[in-house]
This record gives structure tokens, C-alpha cells and sequence, in this order.
């Protein structure tokens, strides 16, 4: 027998899958019948939600929920790592919602959220679609904050990724390169939109400096996508400098390169993304971005929120700083 989802319990009471969250939840809002009506369908349906989220619904519980798509990732280990530090200086536990790549994840993530009670919320690099907005926007009783991501109504922490991609191109300009190649893209094949964003800076940028369109390779957003991407152009015809949506890449790059007898950066320059503490290392020049801090400034502006429910949504843009290192040089 399949297993009863959030969305049967909304199906079956005859409301959205956020009016379920709440009513379960036992958060404000809901009106006494409806909420009846959910309890019964979820009841006729042995549907159990978490048995702390009722005696808790009026109280704190001291907990804030994670929710990211890839926890083995550099970034989102490095987010967490911030973000548990500034949690456990005030006292807070971290709870983490693991959420699928998979087509009914939002669902998953829905019902989680159905079955718990939290103080408040971060979403990383999470990109919520339609439905889960509806339900996050309508949930005003719990403080969010979305990293990667700007959601109208909720308080964002952001980096600009545009000029993050014009900083790279800019850079190699400087240096008197022409032929430049950008690689990145997704692992799973859904739109990456931090890299999609890199990429439209990145070809702005090419095409302010008179180059035409910039050629862009898409790889794997890991080592293993920088080694394909070496010997893609390898075959295809290697440029004099490469751009690489995530350090990572470029660190596949790189070593696919040296193997095969090419110098970094006397024969190729190669340029990264994010600061990974591989690249001072490695001599990578990259566009720093500071993920613990981040993860530490997400904390705060989620405890602001806590404190004072009231307080303007707002987007907060992080900074950004291009590391120059040995890996990038003019061209040979």
C-alpha cells in the first residue's frame, strides 16, 4: 500500500497543502472547521504528524531547520559549518531537512515541514518552485531566510553572481587574453541558477570587451566535470584561458591539464569560483565568496526575525573579491 503524502491529506480535506502544514502545525489562521476537516482527513487517512508540533505550537523550541539539495557539496558543508557555529553561540540546535533531487521533492520537503515544529528556517540554494512558495509566503508565523535564492516576501541572502562572472572575464582581459572558454554547468541536469547567472556575466563582460560571444562548455559542477571539460577541449581546440563556474572544476581542470604536459598558467590561465581552501593550494586565482561567513550572516538575519517578527523582508547581497594567484598570467 502506498504511503499517505501531504498531498492526499489536502486532497482528501479539500484545501492547499500549505492549509494542511498549518492546521497540523496548529499555527494561527486557520479557521476551528477547517482545521477539524484536515484532522479528520488526516485521521481517516493515517496520516501522523510529529506529536511535538502541537504541544510545541505556542512555545520555542530553541530549533532551526537546514534545508539544501546537496549536503556532500563543498558549498553547502561550508554554509553549514557557519551556520551551526552561530547557532550553538546563542544556544540553538540545528535540525537538517534532507530533501531529494527527485521530482516529487518539494512534496517531501512540504510534508517535513508539516511534521515539525521550528523556531525558524534557512533555505540553501533550495530554489522553491510555485506550489512550496504559496505555502513558505503563507506560513508568516515562521521566520525564513533563503541563501542563493531571492523569493519576493521573504528575507534573502544573496551574492551577486552576474558580477561575479564579470570579475573573471575583466580579469583575463587585463591580461591581454581573447580566447576565452567558460566551464560549468549542473550534475543532475536541473538549472543551476548561480552558474547561469556566472555565465550571463561572464559573456556580458566578453562582449563589452569587443571578444563576441563567449564559448561555453557544459560540464559536470565537480573535479570529475573539470577533467571532461579538459579533454572536450583538448579535442575540440584549447583556447588561452578557462573560466570555471566552481573551484572545483577548475581543480579537475587543472590536473587533467598537467598531465597532458600543459603549464598553468605559461600555456593556459585558469580562473575559479568561491575560494575553496584547496585553491591557495593550488594557486588558484578565483572570485571569493566567504560561504562560513555567509552561513554566520544568514544565522543573524533569521535571529533578527525571531526577535522581531515585524521586520522588512528584505534582500541582503554579500560580497565579492577576485583572488589573484599564479594560475592566471597573460598569454603565451
Amino acid at each position: 500500500m502506498a504511503r499517505t503524502t501531504i498531498n492526499d491529506v489536502a486532497k482528501r480535506a479539500g484545501v492547499s497543502v500549505a492549509t494542511v502544514s498549518r492546521a497540523l502545525r496548529g499555527l494561527p489562521n486557520v479557521s476551528a472547521s477547517t482545521r477539524r476537516r484536515v484532522e479528520a482527513a488526516a485521521e481517516a487517512l493515517s496520516y501522523a504528524a510529529d506529536s511535538r508540533a502541537s504541544s510545541l505550537a505556542s512555545g520555542r523550541t530553541n530549533i532551526i531547520g537546514l534545508v539544501a539539495p546537496d549536503f556532500g557539496s563543498w558549498y553547502v558543508s561550508q554554509t553549514v559549518a557557519g551556520v551551526e557555529k552561530a547557532l550553538a553561540a546563542v544556544g540553538y540546535d540545528l535540525l537538517v531537512l534532507g530533501v531529494p533531487r527527485s521530482p516529487d521533492r518539494e512534496e517531501v520537503f512540504a510534508e517535513r515541514l508539516a511534521t515539525r515544529r521550528l523556531d525558524g528556517l534557512l533555505l540553501v540554494d533550495f530554489f522553491v518552485q510555485s506550489e512550496l512558495r504559496t505555502l513558505l509566503l503563507s506560513d508568516s508565523d515562521l521566520p525564513i531566510v533563503a541563501m542563493g535564492e531571492t523569493i519576493e516576501g521573504l528575507t534573502s541572502l544573496t551574492i551577486d553572481n552576474v558580477a561575479g562572472g564579470r570579475m573573471m572575464v575583466e580579469h583575463l582581459v587585463e591580461l591581454g587574453h581573447r580566447d576565452i572558454v567558460y566551464l560549468g554547468g549542473n550534475p543532475t541536469g536541473q538549472k543551476a541558477a548561480a552558474d547561469v547567472l556566472r555565465r550571463v556575466g561572464a559573456s556580458e563582460a566578453a562582449e563589452a570587451a569587443g571578444h563576441g560571444p563567449l564559448r561555453i562548455q557544459i560540464v559536470s559542477y565537480d573535479i570529475t566535470g573539470g577533467r571532461d571539460g579538459w579533454h572536450e577541449l583538448q579535442a575540440s581546440g584549447l583556447p588561452t584561458a578557462v573560466l570555471c563556474g566552481s573551484d572545483e572544476v577548475a581543480m579537475g581542470f587543472m590536473s587533467a591539464a598537467r598531465r597532458s604536459g600543459v603549464e598553468v598558467p605559461k600555456d593556459l590561465s585558469v580562473v575559479g569560483f568561491d575560494d575553496h581552501e584547496m585553491a591557495e593550494a593550488l594557486g588558484l586565482t578565483t572570485v571569493r565568496q566567504r560561504v562560513r561567513a555567509n552561513g554566520i550572516r544568514a544565522v543573524e538575519l533569521l535571529l533578527a526575525q525571531i526577535a522581531e517578527p515585524d521586520l522588512p523582508r528584505e534582500n541582503h547581497v554579500a560580497d565579492l573579491e577576485l583572488v589573484t594567484r599564479a594560475s592566471s598570467g597573460p598569454p603565451n
